[in-house]
Protein backbone atom coordinates (compact mmCIF):
# COMPACT_ATOMS: atom_id res chain seq x y z
CA UNK A 1 0.00 0.00 0.00
CA UNK A 2 1.25 3.15 -1.05
CA UNK A 3 0.37 6.97 -0.23
CA UNK A 4 -0.29 9.44 -2.92
CA UNK A 5 -1.76 12.67 -2.73
CA UNK A 6 -3.50 14.41 -5.63
CA UNK A 7 -5.48 18.14 -5.62
CA UNK A 8 -5.97 18.18 -1.34
CA UNK A 9 -6.77 14.69 -1.43
CA UNK A 10 -5.01 12.22 0.05
CA UNK A 11 -5.21 8.91 -1.17
CA UNK A 12 -3.79 5.23 -0.24
CA UNK A 13 -3.90 2.83 -2.75
CA UNK A 14 -3.27 -0.81 -3.03
CA UNK A 15 -0.35 -2.87 -4.58
CA UNK A 16 -2.09 -3.27 -8.01
CA UNK A 17 -2.94 0.58 -8.01
CA UNK A 18 -6.15 0.87 -6.78
CA UNK A 19 -7.39 2.78 -4.23
CA UNK A 20 -8.42 2.01 -0.97
CA UNK A 21 -11.38 3.61 -0.62
CA UNK A 22 -12.51 3.22 3.19
CA UNK A 23 -8.95 4.31 4.19
CA UNK A 24 -8.82 7.34 1.59
CA UNK A 25 -11.91 9.21 2.71
CA UNK A 26 -11.12 8.93 6.26
CA UNK A 27 -7.76 10.53 6.05
CA UNK A 28 -9.19 13.23 4.00
CA UNK A 29 -12.11 14.09 5.49
CA UNK A 30 -10.97 13.63 9.34
CA UNK A 31 -7.30 15.77 8.93
CA UNK A 32 -5.91 18.41 7.47
CA UNK A 33 -2.36 18.27 9.17
CA UNK A 34 0.12 16.88 6.57
CA UNK A 35 2.12 15.44 9.53
CA UNK A 36 -0.74 13.91 11.30
CA UNK A 37 -1.97 12.63 7.75
CA UNK A 38 1.41 10.91 7.34
CA UNK A 39 0.86 9.12 11.05
CA UNK A 40 -2.47 7.98 10.74
CA UNK A 41 -2.08 6.79 6.92
CA UNK A 42 1.30 4.60 8.54
CA UNK A 43 -1.03 3.79 11.30
CA UNK A 44 -3.80 2.03 9.00
CA UNK A 45 -1.14 0.44 6.75
CA UNK A 46 0.37 -1.39 9.86
CA UNK A 47 -3.28 -2.37 10.61
CA UNK A 48 -3.96 -3.26 6.94
CA UNK A 49 -1.10 -5.44 7.05
CA UNK A 50 -2.36 -7.24 9.91
CA UNK A 51 -5.13 -7.72 9.12
CA UNK A 52 -4.46 -9.29 5.89
CA UNK A 53 -1.85 -11.54 6.97
CA UNK A 54 -3.86 -12.59 10.15
CA UNK A 55 -6.81 -13.03 6.96
CA UNK A 56 -9.09 -11.06 9.42
CA UNK A 57 -12.57 -9.39 7.87
CA UNK A 58 -13.28 -6.40 9.33
CA UNK A 59 -16.92 -6.13 7.86
CA UNK A 60 -17.24 -9.91 9.09
CA UNK A 61 -16.23 -8.54 12.80
CA UNK A 62 -18.13 -5.56 12.16
CA UNK A 63 -21.87 -7.56 12.03
CA UNK A 64 -20.92 -8.98 14.77
CA UNK A 65 -19.87 -5.71 16.71
CA UNK A 66 -16.43 -6.70 17.68
CA UNK A 67 -12.90 -5.91 16.27
CA UNK A 68 -9.74 -7.35 17.43
CA UNK A 69 -9.11 -9.96 20.20
CA UNK A 70 -6.83 -8.95 23.26
CA UNK A 71 -4.77 -10.92 22.06
CA UNK A 72 -5.35 -9.37 18.21
CA UNK A 73 -4.46 -6.05 19.79
CA UNK A 74 -0.78 -7.48 21.58
CA UNK A 75 0.02 -8.97 18.43
CA UNK A 76 -0.47 -5.73 16.44
CA UNK A 77 1.51 -3.45 18.98
CA UNK A 78 4.29 -5.92 18.26
CA UNK A 79 4.19 -5.22 14.60
CA UNK A 80 4.54 -1.61 15.56
CA UNK A 81 8.41 -1.70 16.18
CA UNK A 82 8.92 -2.44 12.53
CA UNK A 83 9.88 0.01 9.52
CA UNK A 84 6.36 -0.24 7.38
CA UNK A 85 8.34 -0.65 4.59
CA UNK A 86 9.85 -4.04 6.19
CA UNK A 87 6.00 -4.97 6.98
CA UNK A 88 4.91 -4.49 3.71
CA UNK A 89 7.78 -6.25 1.90
CA UNK A 90 7.55 -9.58 4.45
CA UNK A 91 5.80 -12.76 3.84
CA UNK A 92 2.03 -13.40 5.91
CA UNK A 93 4.22 -16.47 7.35
CA UNK A 94 7.26 -13.88 8.33
CA UNK A 95 4.98 -11.89 10.36
CA UNK A 96 3.48 -14.64 11.92
CA UNK A 97 7.50 -15.26 13.59
CA UNK A 98 6.52 -11.84 15.39
CA UNK A 99 4.25 -13.50 17.14
CA UNK A 100 5.58 -16.84 18.22
CA UNK A 101 6.98 -17.52 21.59
CA UNK A 102 10.14 -18.74 19.66
CA UNK A 103 11.16 -15.42 18.97
CA UNK A 104 13.34 -15.07 21.49
CA UNK A 105 13.64 -11.19 21.27
CA UNK A 106 10.85 -8.57 21.98
CA UNK A 107 10.15 -6.92 18.87
CA UNK A 108 11.29 -3.58 20.22
CA UNK A 109 14.52 -5.32 21.05
CA UNK A 110 14.91 -6.48 17.25
CA UNK A 111 17.57 -4.94 14.63
CA UNK A 112 16.40 -1.75 13.16
CA UNK A 113 13.37 -1.33 15.67
CA UNK A 114 11.98 2.33 15.44
CA UNK A 115 11.74 4.40 18.67
CA UNK A 116 9.66 4.04 21.32
CA UNK A 117 7.77 7.37 21.80
CA UNK A 118 7.15 6.72 17.87
CA UNK A 119 5.32 3.35 18.48
CA UNK A 120 3.06 5.32 21.17
CA UNK A 121 1.53 7.55 18.58
CA UNK A 122 1.22 4.51 16.09
CA UNK A 123 -0.36 2.24 18.57
CA UNK A 124 -2.61 5.20 20.00
CA UNK A 125 -3.43 6.17 16.15
CA UNK A 126 -4.59 2.98 15.19
CA UNK A 127 -6.59 2.27 18.69
CA UNK A 128 -8.30 4.95 17.47
CA UNK A 129 -9.33 4.61 14.26
CA UNK A 130 -10.37 0.84 14.75
CA UNK A 131 -13.77 1.75 16.51
CA UNK A 132 -14.46 4.01 13.03
CA UNK A 133 -13.10 1.78 10.46
CA UNK A 134 -15.60 -1.03 12.04
CA UNK A 135 -18.72 1.32 12.53
CA UNK A 136 -18.09 2.45 8.57
CA UNK A 137 -18.08 -1.25 7.61
CA UNK A 138 -21.61 -2.66 10.25
CA UNK A 139 -23.08 0.80 8.35
CA UNK A 140 -22.78 -0.49 4.73
CA UNK A 141 -19.45 1.53 3.76
CA UNK A 142 -17.47 0.60 0.92
CA UNK A 143 -15.69 -2.59 1.79
CA UNK A 144 -12.01 -3.10 2.15
CA UNK A 145 -10.30 -5.08 -0.96
CA UNK A 146 -8.63 -8.20 0.08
Amino acid sequence: MRKVEAMRNFILLHDDGTVHFPFSKFLTERFSNPNTRDLVAQSLRIFYRFCNSCQIELAVRATKGKCLTYDEGRQLGSLCFRPIEELEALSNKKIFSFFGAKTGKRPENLKNAVQANYIGNKKCSIQNNQRLITSNHANGKPRNRP
